[in-house]
């Protein structure tokens, strides 16, 4: 198995440029969360964990509040373990059209969280953040194309927020 990397801080504001003013408030709002250490030791992030402060970073700047960001976070977030989860029942190296073919049998909003978790796991394509009538938010994958939906959406360009990670990949 391949040593995960981790992520400080410090890498998080040099390498995507969030604030990290914003990185300590959305550790104490919950919205961030460090791998265990032990203690008196910095907090480090996993990749995933990264690409989320990276997703938020781009949320803040269009001024949504603590709610939109805790929304995203915990979906962007559990699509990634939904997502994790299912490769330890195929196999870490499950290809593609094998990890689509276990899909096959899951409800709607696991495939949506599949979809989401590929997108941001393969930093491309583009995501949304929704707010439907009775205000409940939703994250999911939209492609590569805009669809709007007729509700509000937000939405991110994964290819764009997410680029320096291709790039260290």
């Amino acid at each position: 198995m391949a040593e995960q990397i981790l992520f400080t801080r410090g890498d998080l504001v040099a390498f995507e440029g969030v604030d990290d003013d914003a990185l300590q408030f959305w550790f104490r709002e919950g919205l961030m969360i460090p791998e265990p250490a032990e203690p008196r030791k910095h907090r480090r992030f996993n990749r995933g964990e990264a690409k989320i402060a990276a997703i938020l970073g781009e949320a803040r700047k269009l001024g949504l509040n603590v709610h939109a960001l805790r929304a995203l976070a915990q979906e962007v977030r559990g699509a990634l373990q939904y997502h994790v989860a299912l490769l330890a029942d195929l196999g870490s190296e499950a290809s593609p059209e094998a990890q689509i073919e276990a899909a096959e049998g899951v409800s709607e909003a696991h495939y949506e969280a599949l979809l989401l978790a590929w997108a941001v796991r393969d930093s491309r394509g583009i995501i949304s953040l929704e707010l439907d009538g009775q205000a409940t938010m939703a994250v999911r994958s939209v492609g590569t194309t805009l669809q709007m939906a007729g509700r509000s959406q937000i939405l991110f360009d994964l290819d764009q927020i997410l680029a320096s990670f291709r790039r260290s990949e």
